[in-house]
């Protein structure tokens, strides 16, 4: 019997509901292969990043000091795709941080269960590609 490993997605937010809604479509049946670990502030999820096995970050561009710390989490990130949620009036804000480096954006009232996971995983797996075509050409240089 084969057994999947979790992938460990980690979630700032600072609004508790949307903790719970996003948590709840990551983890919902049948495929219960993400995890997702929550911080409500950068500092924080700096920290969680440094200890490793974070596959995936989504960050609340709307939160306080989200934008402007953007760039630290980016640095940190650098190889774990981000993804920015944004409300519909700070769509411009999250298109910049992908223009700087972020994966990709949702807005918030587009987040539902399947579509979330399904850019979620989209990601891990690109990003997964990407090293693997790396190291690849690594070894055959």
């Amino acid at each position: 019997m084969k057994t999947e490993l979790r992938e460990c997605v980690l979630l700032i937010q600072c609004n508790p509901a949307d903790v719970r809604l996003i948590s709840k479509a990551l983890i919902a049946p049948p495929h219960r292969i993400l995890e997702v670990e929550f911080v409500n502030k950068v500092p924080d999820a700096l920290e969680r990043i440094g200890q490793g096995g974070v596959r995936a970050v989504i960050m609340d561009i709307e939160m306080p000091e989200g934008f402007a710390r953007f760039e630290e989490l980016l640095s940190a990130a650098h190889n774990i795709p981000i993804l920015i949620l944004s409300g519909t009036e700070t769509e411009c804000i999250a298109r910049q941080a992908v223009e700087q480096g972020a994966q990709d954006y949702m807005l918030k009232n587009q987040v539902e269960e399947f579509r979330l996971k399904r850019v979620v995983r989209s990601m891990i797996e690109l990003k997964a590609k990407e090293e693997a075509a790396i190291q690849q050409q690594e070894r055959a240089d």
